[in-house]
Parts: structure tokens; C-alpha cells; sequence
């Protein structure tokens, strides 16, 4: 656990402590014109003038190799685009079937468990895999961006949860009836607000 994180987890960084932006492991790329951009962890469009397109993410690293010293999502850093990752960050258990398998006749159903089931080592704290999101979303923003987030639950959630772990600023927007979501086991950090609209 990081010395002043109350609520547990290590954060790191591939940043060193020069001051300098982070140097990426990839680039994005315009789907359309081919225009390439090194990444400032905000940017979400081609600023050429053309219809809008897609930015796709190219990688330095060609092979695909899990880190085998990994767990959970960021085995997978080298084709994720971040710059810092989450040590605990939860994983998808996927496992064979058996009883359902039997009912629905198909001898070969694997499920992929996005959720809180520690006993199968599922250990999605908001018990939804919208942490994947906020797990890789964090770790391609800088530290100095106030993250503002609309949503109707879970995503807010998730949001709310891991930039209270990471002491990210943070700005959850939600509706009343989309609170009963927001179920955690410690308190938010003081830097993560939430702004429930009746």
C-alpha cells in the first residue's frame, strides 16, 4: 500500500522524475487521413479537416506477450495505452461450466466472470468490469487532469472507487436513482466528489 493512500492499492508509473512528459510505448494514428499523434492521455480526435474518424492506438511492442509477473488487466500494459498502471487492479475470471453447460447441452461453455466472487479470485470492487474501464482510463491520463464523469451508475462507480485510490481529482455526476450504485468498502477520498442530481 502507498504510505498516503488510506484506501490501499500502488500506483506505477513509467514516468521518471525529470518533469518531462512521459515517453508512450505507442502512437495514435487518424483511421482516416493516417495522421499520427503522440498522445497527451486527452486527446480523442484528428484535428485534420476531414469527416470525423477513429484514432487507433499503435504500439511499439509487435508481439502480444501477457506479462506472466502480472495480474489482472495489466498483464496486458504493453497493448494497453497507458503510462501507469494499478498493482491490484482486479481481473476477469473465466472458468469451464458444468451445470449449465449440462442444462443447455453445450459440453464446452467457458464463462467469463466480470465481478466480486474472491472465492473464483474475481475481485472487481464496484463488482462491475466498467473497472476495467477506470483502471485503463487512469492510467493514460497525466496527474495534473480533474476527471468530470456523467453517469447513470455503474460507470460513476467504478470512476469514483479507483480515483479515490489513486488520489485523482475526480467529479462524478449521477443521478438520484442511479446512487444505490455507489456501495464501497471505505469512504471516497476527499478529492473525489459527487454531484447527485434529483
Amino acid at each position: 500500500n502507498c504510505p498516503n493512500d488510506p484506501i490501499g492499492g500502488e500506483t506505477i508509473s513509467f514516468m521518471d522524475n525529470s518533469g518531462k512528459p512521459p515517453v508512450r510505448h505507442y502512437t495514435l494514428v487518424c483511421a482516416d487521413c493516417g495522421r499520427r499523434y503522440d498522445d497527451d492521455g486527452l486527446i480523442l480526435d484528428c484535428t485534420a479537416e476531414h469527416a470525423p474518424a477513429l484514432l487507433r492506438t499503435q504500439y511499439s511492442d509487435t508481439s502480444f506477450d501477457p506479462l506472466s509477473d502480472q495480474d489482472g488487466i495489466f498483464r496486458y500494459q504493453r497493448w494497453l495505452p497507458v503510462i501507469r498502471t494499478q498493482q491490484d487492479a482486479g481481473r476477469t475470471v473465466v472458468y469451464r461450466s458444468h451445470g449449465l453447460a449440462r442444462m443447455l447441452d453445450l459440453p464446452n461453455l467457458w464463462i467469463a466472470f466480470n465481478g466480486f466472487w474472491p472465492e473464483r479470485g474475481a475481485v472487481f470492487e464496484t463488482a462491475t468490469f466498467k473497472d476495467l474501464e477506470a483502471h485503463t482510463v487512469l492510467g493514460r491520463l497525466g496527474s495534473d487532469v480533474i476527471l468530470t464523469v456523467a453517469s447513470a451508475g455503474n460507470t460513476g462507480a467504478a470512476f469514483a472507487w479507483e480515483c479515490s485510490r489513486r488520489q485523482q481529482p475526480c467529479l462524478v455526476i449521477v443521478p438520484g436513482n442511479g446512487l444505490r450504485r455507489f456501495k464501497f468498502r471505505d469512504s471516497l477520498h476527499p478529492l473525489v466528489s459527487l454531484v447527485v442530481i434529483e
